[in-house]
């Protein structure tokens, strides 16, 4: 991984939506001036898709920000926008404040679906898996999810989340047979419909723009992978020391 790229994973890591007056135009302009000036792939794919093609696309995304109500669809606007580039590993988050931890918009759900199973029979069960494939504990900060699969096809549910209104055992996440569609829910609650899963060797998964990694089994890696993969756990330990997830 060169560190220009490096750099650019970095960045937009850290897009932050700090909870100010500062428009969804004013955030747009930021980060693709910024994203303009140090990503080291954007003139590649400019060049390939031509720039009539990205300026027709920048019109289009200025349309809809100027229809965007609130910060979660800023926030949708402006992953279409990157992915005019490339798709997984840039994610765009919300800081708030320190003292603020669970967040204004934090719901308590009392009579939310609980899965029960339990740490140990997690663990039990993994091990007599080859192929545990979406199977595991996972890691999605601040969460710690437990995922198993039933009749319809998989359910993960909160071991830990610290910071938050989610209770031990609340279904987070349900995803279909194939894994590959589903729905996960967000920090308040709501519903964000997943459309695409994919692995990053065996202990990275996304799901949409969301990633996740395994705890546990962990698995054995290919050098190249495990290297990318430790650059951005690394690099996320760093961020999570001041960053706080408003959605999520």
């Amino acid at each position: 991984m060169n560190k220009a790229l490096l750099f650019t994973l970095l960045l937009f890591t850290t897009v932050g939506f700090s909870q100010s007056n500062c428009s969804c135009e004013d955030k747009f302009k930021w980060m693709k001036e910024t994203f303009e000036q140090n990503d080291a792939g954007f003139q590649y794919v400019v060049d390939k898709k031509g720039k009539a093609e990205y300026d027709r696309h920048n019109e289009l995304i200025l349309q809809k920000i100027k229809e965007a109500k609130d910060d979660t669809a800023c926030i949708q606007v402006l992953y279409d926008w990157l992915y005019f580039f490339r798709k997984g590993h840039i994610s765009i988050r919300q800081n708030i404040p320190q003292n603020n931890q669970a967040g204004a918009a934090d719901v308590v759900k009392s009579d939310w679906p609980l899965n029960k199973t339990t740490v140990g029979k997690l663990k039990k069960h993994l091990a007599k898996l080859k192929e545990p494939g979406l199977e595991g504990i996972w890691e999605m900060n601040p969460y710690t999810i437990g995922i198993v699969k039933n009749n319809k096809g998989y359910e993960g549910f909160i071991i830990d989340a610290p910071g938050t209104s989610w209770q031990k055992g609340q279904v987070k996440l349900k995803m279909d047979a194939d894994g590959k569609n589903g729905v996960l829910y967000l920090r308040n609650y709501s519903e964000y419909k997943i459309s695409d899963s994919h692995f990053t060797g065996n202990n990275n998964l996304m799901l949409d723009n969301f990633s996740f990694k395994r705890l546990y089994p962990e698995m054995q890696d290919a050098g190249n992978i495990k290297l990318f993969n430790e650059l951005i756990g690394s690099y996320k330990q760093l961020v999570n020391s001041f960053l706080r997830i408003h959605l999520l």
